[in-house]
C-alpha cells in the first residue's frame, strides 16, 4: 500500500538523507528562502520523453544559458540533476514511481525544508559546476539562464520557493507517443544495470505516468503569474519550429533576430507524430 506523506515525514530514511546533506554543506536549512538575491531563472518542465531535451537544446542556442556540465543526450544540468533526485530520494520516490514525493510535497512545511537544503547547496562552492570555474553565480548573472529536468514539474513548489521571479516553459506531447517512446528505450536498456524502468515496459503504464506527471505539473503551475509561464506542445513545436522558436526567444528575452531564430530552429527534427492535439 503507498505510504501517506504523513507516513513519509516520520520515514527513517528520508530523516537520515536530510541530516545527511545538511552535515555534508556544514549548514543548517534557513526558513526563509523568497529573501534572496538570486538573479530568476528559466525553469524547463516536462514529462519524460515529452521535447525537454530538444527544448534545452533550443534554449542554449538562442543564448539562454543552460549549464556547464550537461548530461551527454538528456542536456540535463548535472547540479540541478543531482538535488531533484535528491529530492526524490528523500522521499523514498523515484522518476516512474514519484507519487511519495508529490504527496510529501503538499505540506508547505516540506517544501521549505527541502527548499532549505536547496539554498545551501545553491550557496556553495558545488554551484560552479554549474556555471564553470569563469562564470558567475545565480547571485551575479544578469542573462537568461536556466535549466532543464522533467522532475521539475514536480519540484516546481521547492523551486519556486528560491527563485518566485522564475520564468517557466512547460512542453507537453501526446500520451501515446511519449509512453511508446518510454517502452522503446526501455527495452533498449533492457538488461542494464539502473537503465530500465520495467513499469514503462507497458505502455498502459506509460500512459498513467504521463498523466500524473501532466496533471501534477499544470497544478503547480497555477501558482506563477500567467506572463512568466508559458506551454509548448512538442508537435507544434516540430511542425513549426521557427513560429515556435520565435515565440520562446520573445519569452526569454534572448536573441530574436532572423538568423538566430533559423540557427535555432534547425535543431528540431521532425520524427514521426501521434496525436497532434493543440490542448496544452
Amino acid at each position: 500500500m503507498m505510504q501517506s506523506a504523513r507516513q513519509l515525514v516520520g520515514h527513517g530514511l528520508f530523516q537520515v538523507a536530510l541530516r545527511r546533506s545538511r552535515a555534508r554543506l556544514g549548514q543548517a536549512t534557513s526558513t526563509s528562502h523568497a529573501a534572496t538575491s538570486f538573479s530568476p531563472p528559466v525553469i524547463v518542465v516536462g514529462m519524460h520523453r515529452s521535447g525537454t531535451s530538444v527544448l534545452s537544446r533550443v534554449l542554449g542556442e538562442l543564448g539562454t544559458f543552460m549549464g556547464s556540465q550537461q548530461a551527454a543526450g538528456t542536456n540535463e544540468a548535472r547540479f540541478f540533476a543531482w538535488q531533484n533526485r535528491l529530492f526524490f530520494r528523500m522521499a523514498s520516490a523515484w522518476w516512474d514511481a514519484p507519487e511519495p514525493l508529490i504527496r510529501l510535497l503538499e505540506y508547505e512545511s516540506w517544501q521549505s525544508e527541502f527548499a532549505g537544503v536547496a539554498r545551501s547547496w545553491l550557496d556553495s562552492p558545488w554551484s560552479r559546476s554549474f556555471w564553470g570555474p569563469a562564470g558567475p553565480s545565480v547571485h551575479e548573472s544578469d542573462g537568461s539562464w536556466g535549466w532543464k529536468d522533467p522532475r521539475n514539474g514536480l519540484t516546481l513548489p521547492v523551486w519556486l520557493r528560491l527563485f518566485p521571479d522564475a520564468r517557466v516553459i512547460n512542453i507537453e506531447r501526446d500520451p501515446a507517443a511519449v509512453a511508446r517512446s518510454l517502452q522503446m528505450r526501455s527495452e533498449k536498456r533492457f538488461g542494464t544495470p539502473g537503465g530500465t524502468s520495467l513499469s514503462t515496459l507497458d505502455r498502459e503504464q506509460g500512459i498513467r505516468l504521463h498523466e500524473l506527471y501532466t496533471t501534477t505539473t499544470r497544478a503547480n503551475l497555477q501558482t506563477v503569474e500567467a506572463a512568466r509561464r508559458i506551454c509548448v506542445r512538442y508537435e507544434h513545436l516540430v511542425l513549426d519550429p521557427v513560429g515556435v522558436v520565435r515565440q520562446l526567444a520573445e519569452f526569454c528575452g534572448t536573441a530574436s533576430d532572423d538568423e538566430s531564430i533559423e540557427r535555432s530552429a534547425a535543431l528540431v527534427r521532425r520524427p514521426s507524430l501521434v496525436g497532434a492535439s493543440s490542448r496544452c
